[in-house]
């Protein structure tokens, strides 16, 4: 299941198979539990992209398909239809990769991008690369943020595909609001510092914090940390403006995979039971 509309009208659900991508997409009343529509993906070479964030969070508004012919396809998740088409000038192949960000349907094939508006499917801008095959894109609006693994991070303008700002050094991070939360897990340093996605710039260094997502308010975020030589953990709301984190609780003999969401924290502790804090 890839999730429940936020009216609740529409829930988005795949046949359970070894490949979500090979399966049958579904949209479901979820008073009845009864599709309204099924969509079957494209036969290989093409393949799908939903409207939503990285890993997919957030409710997609729209479907993408690409054909083998070439052909481009938006579907509304609510009744299955086709709200606009286009065809792409970039061959439809293996190495042709689909992503959305930044109000973009983004084609890559080898060196050349074509952007077209997410909505209409009208063409926007023509470029190169913004990223590798395993990098991916974030909405770190007002610009689009290249995750580009051991190369850092590109503000890319969502107008032009011109890259307007860019950090290496960093491998983990995440858009919140007009600010972006990194760190640098592959060098060993927890420190969590966040950067001001229309500059590009650092504003300020929380110190060693793991992020949690998005906080109880705008512009701040959970975080927590576990010191290993006790086990010993605290938790808190980390303010994006000025780096400085409120404490909110603790507790001994954790073992870590802590995770917040849906008001609550959750975290293993050392003799593999689950411990939940209300937020």
């Amino acid at each position: 299941m890839f999730g429940l509309s936020g009216d609740r009208s529409t829930a988005l659900v795949y046949d359970d198979t070894i490949d979500p991508d090979l399966a049958p997409l579904h949209g479901l009343d979820p008073r009845t539990g009864k599709p309204r529509w099924t969509m079957s993906p494209p036969p290989s070479p093409g393949g799908w992209v939903l409207q939503t964030g990285y890993f997919y969070t957030g409710f997609p508004g729209l479907i993408y398909t690409s054909w083998p012919d070439g052909r481009l396809e938006a579907r509304e998740t609510h009744t299955g239809r086709i709200t606009a088409s286009t065809r792409t000038s970039l061959p439809v192949d293996r190495d042709t990769m689909l992503r959305v960000a930044g109000g973009l349907l983004i084609v890559t094939h080898g060196a050349d991008t074509v952007a077209y508006d997410d909505t209409t499917l009208a063409e926007r801008w023509r470029g190169g690369p913004l990223v590798s095959p395993d990098g991916y894109l974030l909405d770190c609006r007002p610009v689009i943020c290249a995750v580009r693994w051991e190369n850092g991070l590109a503000g890319i303008d969502p107008a032009t595909g011109r890259e307007v700002w860019r950090q290496d050094g960093w491998d983990l991070s995440e858009a919140l609001g007009d600010h972006v939360l990194l760190s640098a897990a592959s060098r060993g340093d927890p420190e969590l510092s966040v950067l001001d996605s229309r500059t590009g710039r650092i504003t300020a260094r929380a110190g060693a914090w793991i992020n949690g997502g998005p906080g109880p308010r705008p512009d701040t975020a959970y975080v927590h940390r576990i010191l290993s030589i006790d086990n010993t953990m605290r938790y808190g709301v980390l303010d994006l403006a000025t780096g400085k984190v409120r404490l909110l609780g603790g507790a001994a003999w954790i073992a870590g995979d802590c995770r917040f969401g849906s008001g609550a924290l959750i975290c293993r502790r050392l003799d593999a039971s689950a411990a939940v804090w209300r937020l």
